[in-house]
């Protein structure tokens, strides 16, 4: 996929015509994730009062210091979490190992004590998204080894 990124200078030309109090969703046309300017930009937002969402996938968390998540606030954070089988995950995601699977639920688990800790974000959502590879593996979701799931942390459906 091409990765086009807004530039911050044309993000906040946006958020200033947003009414105060809004959310808006960071996410529709690539994974917010791989956006260099993603904390400046949330904090863009929270600077005109608005409260930004957005969903990502578990592995994506591989990509960025979650401790900039600090000081900031968001409003829902939805991680897909694909697959645990590191073949459907590939498929899907390119190349993922096992290893990486569990460092990403392993920093998962830290940014929902981050979470509770630092109160930057109302919600964390665990989406499971059916797709032509795993559509086996969301019928037996609850066979999924993932033990992250706190009060705050739902799992969706899809």
């Amino acid at each position: 996929r091409m990765n086009i990124q807004m530039s911050v200078d044309n993000f906040e030309k946006i958020i200033k015509q947003i009414p105060k109090g809004e959310t808006i969703a960071l996410h529709l046309f690539g994974d917010p994730l791989f956006d260099k300017d993603l904390f400046q930009k949330i904090a863009i937002a929270n600077d005109y009062g608005i409260i930004p969402s957005f969903s990502t996938n578990l592995v994506s968390l591989l990509r960025i210091d979650i401790t900039k998540f600090i000081g900031l606030k968001l409003n829902t954070l939805i991680i897909s979490f694909d697959s645990y089988e590191e073949q459907i995950l590939s498929k899907i995601r390119g190349h993922i190992s096992h290893k990486e699977i569990d460092k990403a639920k392993i920093i998962l688990k830290e940014l929902d004590e981050l979470a509770d800790n630092y109160k930057f974000v109302k919600h964390i959502e665990i989406q499971q998204i059916m797709l032509k590879n795993n559509y086996k593996e969301v019928s037996n979701s609850f066979r999924i080894p993932f033990h992250v799931m706190e009060d705050r942390i739902k799992i969706l459906f899809n």
